[in-house]
C-alpha cells in the first residue's frame, strides 16, 4: 500500500540538520536543501555550480517579495502551494532581530496588496478618477479595504513570474491555471484593475501577458472606460495582447454565426417535407420582400418552437429535436434576428 506524502512540516523536521543552501529574502534567511532546489531550476543549479558567487558562499538572494519566496520553496518541497504561505517554513527560517528593511518591505506589501474602493463602475466619472489615480501608481491613495480578490490574483501572478526567472515549468503551469480559473470564476473590474498597477510591469512571461489579454478582452467594454489601454495608461502594455484576445473572440463569433447559419439550413431542409401544396394558381402574384424591416423581429429558440408548433402537419419532434438541441447551444439563450414566414391567404366562397 503506497503510503501518503509527508506534509512540509514533516519533511523539514527529518531534514533539519542537513541545510547546505541559504537563501535570503529581504533579510530573511531560509536553510535549504541544494538537492531539492536544483532539482527545479536549471537556473539555480547553474548559479550554484557554476563560476558565481552563490556557488562560493551557496547563497541566494531572491529579489522577490517575501511571501512569494515562501510560496516557492513550498513548491520547491511538496510540489504546489498555498495563497497563505504554510506556517511550517518558520522551521527553516530565521529573522534578523529589529530588521528595518524587512519591516519597511511588510508595510509595503501590505500597501501592494490594497486597492481602491469607489461607486458606480459604470459611471465615466468615477471611471476617470479611478485612472488619474492609478497613474499615480498608489501615490496618494487613500487605502480602505484590501481587496481578497486581487490579492488572489496578484499572488498567483508573481508565482508566475517567479517560475518564469527561475524556468521551473511546472510552478509556471500551476500558477497560470490557478490565476486563470480565479479570474475566471471571481470576475471584477475593480481587482482585475488592481492586479494590472500592481503586477504588469512585472510580468516577462509571455504566457501570463496572453492570458490577461484574454481575459481583457472577453470584458473589454468596461475596462476601455476607464482608460487602462490608452498609450500611457497603466495597461498600455497589455494593448497588444488584448487585441489579439479580439481578434480571436471575432474569429469564435463568426464561426458560431456561420455554425448557426448552417444548422438553420438543416432545420429548413427538414421542414421543407412537410409545408403544405402550394394552391397558389399561376395567374397569382406572389410577393416577397427582402429584409423588410416590418416582417423581422429578435426572438429566442423557444419562440421558433412555439411559432413552428402551429404548423399543421405537426413535425415529429424525433425528426427535429438534434435541431433545436444544436441551435440552443450556439445561441446560448441569446436572441437572434428572424425573418418570419408568414403567407396571407385571400379568397372568396365558392357560390
Amino acid at each position: 500500500m503506497a503510503q501518503s506524502p509527508r506534509t512540509l512540516e514533516e519533511q523539514l523536521n527529518a531534514t533539519s540538520g542537513f541545510s547546505d543552501l541559504t537563501i535570503v529574502c529581504q533579510g530573511v534567511e531560509f536553510a535549504t536543501h541544494r538537492f531539492i532546489v536544483c532539482a527545479h531550476s536549471e537556473v539555480l543549479t547553474a548559479a550554484l555550480a557554476g563560476d558565481f558567487s552563490e556557488a562560493e558562499s551557496q547563497t541566494v538572494n531572491m529579489d522577490f517579495d517575501l511571501d512569494s519566496v515562501k510560496r516557492f520553496l513550498e513548491f520547491l518541497y511538496t510540489g504546489d502551494y498555498n495563497e497563505i504561505p504554510d506556517p511550517a517554513l518558520e522551521l527553516i527560517m530565521s529573522v534578523p532581530t529589529h530588521d528595518e528593511e524587512t519591516e519597511g518591505a511588510t508595510v509595503q506589501q501590505n500597501i501592494e496588496q490594497a486597492t481602491v474602493f469607489y461607486d458606480g463602475e459604470d459611471d465615466q466619472n468615477a471611471a476617470a478618477d479611478f485612472f488619474a489615480l492609478a497613474n499615480l501608481q498608489f501615490g496618494n491613495l487613500t487605502i480602505n479595504a484590501v481587496d481578497k480578490t486581487a490579492e488572489s490574483w496578484i499572488c498567483h501572478c508573481r508565482m508566475s513570474s517567479m517560475a518564469d526567472y527561475y524556468n521551473v515549468t511546472r510552478l509556471s503551469t500551476i500558477s497560470l491555471a490557478k490565476l486563470e480559473e480565479g479570474l475566471r470564476s471571481e470576475w471584477c473590474v475593480r481587482s482585475f484593475c488592481t492586479l494590472l498597477v500592481e503586477c504588469l510591469n512585472e510580468i516577462g512571461n509571455r504566457d501570463t501577458l496572453r492570458l490577461l489579454g484574454n481575459i481583457a478582452a472577453e470584458h473589454c467594454n468596461v475596462l476601455a472606460i476607464l482608460g487602462f489601454f490608452e498609450p500611457e495608461g497603466p495597461g498600455e502594455r497589455l494593448a497588444p495582447f488584448v487585441l489579439a484576445g479580439c481578434i480571436k473572440k471575432l474569429n469564435e463569433t463568426e464561426a458560431l454565426r456561420k455554425e448557426a447559419e448552417g444548422r438553420c439550413e438543416q432545420l429548413n431542409f427538414g421542414i421543407g417535407a412537410y409545408v403544405g401544396e402550394d394552391n397558389v394558381g399561376a395567374n397569382k402574384e406572389r410577393v416577397w420582400v427582402h429584409h423588410d424591416l416590418d416582417w423581422s423581429d429578435e426572438q429566442g429558440v423557444d419562440w421558433l418552437k412555439k411559432y413552428i408548433a402551429t404548423w399543421l402537419p405537426v413535425l415529429p419532434e424525433s425528426e427535429v429535436q438534434e435541431h433545436w438541441d444544436e441551435l440552443e447551444r450556439i445561441t446560448n439563450g441569446v436572441k437572434v434576428p428572424l425573418e418570419t414566414p408568414l403567407v396571407m391567404v385571400f379568397a372568396t366562397k365558392r357560390a
